[in-house]
């Protein structure tokens, strides 16, 4: 692996083999690089950036100093690849696309996002991860998404699937077996045209493992 940094636009990023990796250390450059994928920071106006990649460097839970995600102070999270965004593009490129870069977790934890929508199918952390992106190395911690639907509109790590979920964890209070009725729930409950591969385990806050490892 050959690294060298820089930053761009303010935000540091990294090569790595070659690619551009925006770093993320904080709770705010999390929330940029998600406007940045969507099409909505001022670093990557007019158009979504859906092949922008990034490398986690420090576990970051939001809403610091631990407001819960139902406190109505929270800061609400905005899925990366978020279709209420991406659709309102005239371009058919960015209608229902994925996420087409690679988000690496390099092992570290996001916790507490909350994202609550009234107007789209495909809510979690990741909206859509499209075929050629990738998700891995990755934990989210005690999170809540809902969409439309409910949580029937929402996924954990995403709420739909065509790319590739690597190494990736969830760890939850409060999971509902139910939830889980076979081995691709995890990527997007229920599960509408999730084609994609994954390798997801999930525990509760003690390190039980309520589903040991999910994987297709």
């Amino acid at each position: 692996c050959i690294c060298f940094n820089f930053s761009i636009f303010g935000i540091g990023s990294v090569q790595i083999n070659g690619e551009e990796y925006y770093e993320i250390y904080n709770e705010d450059d999390l929330f940029e690089f998600a406007k940045i994928v969507n099409g909505c920071s001022k670093y990557s106006r007019p158009y979504p950036n859906l092949k922008a990649n990034a490398i986690l460097k420090n576990d970051i839970h939001v809403n610091e100093p631990y407001r819960s995600w139902q406190d109505p102070d929270s800061r609400p999270w905005i899925s990366i690849a978020y279709d209420s965004i991406l659709n309102r593009y005239s371009n058919p490129t960015f209608q229902n696309a994925g996420y087409k870069g690679t988000f690496d977790g390099n092992n570290h934890t996001i916790s507490n996002l909350c994202c609550i929508s009234e107007k789209s199918d495909n809510v979690g952390f990741f909206g859509k991860i499209g075929r050629q992106g990738t998700v891995k190395n990755l934990t989210i911690k005690n999170s809540y998404f809902s969409g439309v639907r409910g949580a029937h509109s929402a996924g954990l790590i995403c709420a739909q699937n065509i790319g590739k979920i690597e190494n990736c964890f969830v760890i939850m209070d409060l999971i509902d077996l139910n939830q889980f009725p076979n081995t691709k729930s995890i990527a997007g409950y229920p599960v509408r045209r999730n084609s994609g591969r994954f390798d997801v385990y999930v525990y509760r806050p003690d390190n039980t493992p309520i589903i040991p490892r999910i994987q297709n």
